[in-house]
């Protein structure tokens, strides 16, 4: 059992379990992750200019939701290693605020219940090649392609409006697996990416 933390676009995930079916050497990993998800902050204003900021945790009430995050990598020859990553993710928000709230060209007047839904799947698929693989030591570079499906809904008694974003990005990827003994190990891996948001 592994506890850490991670941001992931406003909302703040608490991963208590992380199961793990082979060794770092193994052909074929399965890793399955899960636990609760927590909003931290989520800011809304859509559009940039003339929509009216409103959060869907202080503004709105946000429910505490599990996650799940599936993970499968296979190396072949030795040296070259694909990776498919699923992970959706969706919280519910639900109250009503005081003022009238423009969203996405539609007018909620104020005081009105609404409901929100945030959501942030991602699909990930790797390609790494690793140029260094010994028994103590993996060292790899690689490119992912992620998928992102994203959506904030908004909706009352009378509307139900959508702000979309769907599309591939390109993210460089890299790995170290460094077994410092023959039970115990270190392990560095990720996707990078550097936008105006930071």
């Amino acid at each position: 059992v592994v506890l850490y933390f991670v941001g992931d676009a406003g909302a703040i995930c608490l991963m208590w379990l992380i199961l793990i079916c082979s060794t770092a050497q193994a052909q074929t990993q399965f890793d399955l992750e899960t636990g609760p998800v927590f909003t931290g902050q989520n800011d809304v204003r859509i559009p940039g200019k003339g929509g009216t900021l409103f959060s869907l945790k202080d503004d709105l009430s946000s429910k505490t939701t599990p996650y799940v995050r599936l993970r499968v990598n296979h190396t072949f020859s030795n040296a070259h290693m694909l990776s498919l990553l699923v992970a959706p993710l969706s919280i519910e928000s639900k109250g009503s605020i005081d003022e009238d709230v423009l969203y996405n060209g539609t007018s909620f007047p104020a005081n009105t219940p609404l409901a929100a839904t945030y959501q942030f799947n991602s699909y990930r698929i790797t390609y790494r090649y690793l140029f260094v693989h010994n028994p103590s030591l993996w060292q790899g570079i690689g490119v992912t392609a992620k998928l992102r499906d994203a959506n904030i809904q908004l909706r009352s008694t009378d509307s139900v409006v959508d702000r979309k974003s769907v599309g591939p990005v390109p993210l460089p990827n890299f790995y170290v697996w460094w077994r410092y003994h023959k039970s115990f190990g270190f392990l560095l891996e990720g996707d990078a990416y550097a936008g105006p948001g930071g």
